[in-house]
């Protein structure tokens, strides 16, 4: 069996690690540090309108979010050329004698270029971890008290979304909680665990596990943790230290005002 773009090269077995090395290289590019970035841009622009609430900072605004929503689209570019590598090596291991493979794999990617470029911005970025995290880092500053949104309510309808899109627009949303399920207290280095994506101050999670496997302690999860499921959440820790900050700013503020009333 031959894939023939063209003839003056191909490859073959002996050609597979080669090619499962370039999954290495893409993994590389630092799109989590940049998401990062572009939250911490996002958190500090609300903190500023909350001084200066007619600072016009809309224009900052949207380029925080067309920045983060390019950051979404790189990501999946870079795990459409890993599925695309993929998929040359299981043709090799299957005996496909792949001629001229620099077409080959253009005409995959662009394949699925294509189908992620024909989907609606919803369809997109809806069930993206990295936009959650954004409009989560929103709502903790500029509406604490409120729940988040379900995307889908934060993205406008198009033509192609299902007419079913905003029937459940309210599923999903959420309250970013900051507070240990134990303690109940703002989380102290939190750790969050891979299992359930739920977080914890990391003593009173160590001294509630003492060693052991035990169902989380969230109200109604259901996944049973241990202490190597967790990991040390830097970004969290982060937040919370703003939040923090944001507190006892608030507090000051309201002691100045009592004491001139």
């Amino acid at each position: 069996m031959s894939v023939d773009y063209d003839k003056d090269a191909d490859i073959g077995r002996n050609d597979r690690n080669s090619i499962r090395s370039l999954n290495s290289l893409w993994k590389r590019v630092p799109i989590d540090a940049a998401s990062e970035n572009v939250v911490d841009l996002i958190t500090q622009i609300q903190y500023c309108k909350r001084y200066d609430p007619n600072g016009g900072w809309e224009h900052l605004e949207s380029t925080a979010d067309n920045n983060m929503r390019s950051l979404v689209d790189l990501e999946n570019r870079l795990q459409m050329k890993q599925e695309t590598a993929n998929e040359i090596v299981n043709e090799i291991e299957n005996d496909a004698k792949i001629v001229k493979p620099a077409n080959v794999f253009q005409q995959k990617f662009d394949s699925r270029q294509a189908q992620y470029d024909n989907k609606t911005a919803r369809q997109k970025y809806t069930n993206n971890s990295k936009i959650q995290s954004y409009y989560n880092a929103i709502w903790a500053v500029s509406k604490p008290d409120e729940v988040v949104p379900n995307i889908k309510k934060l993205i406008p309808r198009e033509d192609d979304d299902s007419d079913d899109d905003d029937s459940d627009i309210e599923i999903g949303s959420m309250r970013q909680n900051f507070n240990d399920p134990i303690t109940l207290g703002l989380f102290q280095n939190p750790y969050t665990s891979t299992k359930c994506n739920h977080s914890y101050s990391f003593e009173s999670i160590k001294a509630y596990l003492n060693g052991s496997t035990k169902l989380c302690p969230y109200s109604g999860c259901r996944s049973s943790i241990a202490m190597r499921d967790l990991k040390e959440d830097h970004r969290l820790a982060k937040r919370v230290q703003q939040i923090a900050s944001r507190d006892a700013e608030e507090e000051h503020y309201h002691q100045i005002d009592a004491e001139d009333n």
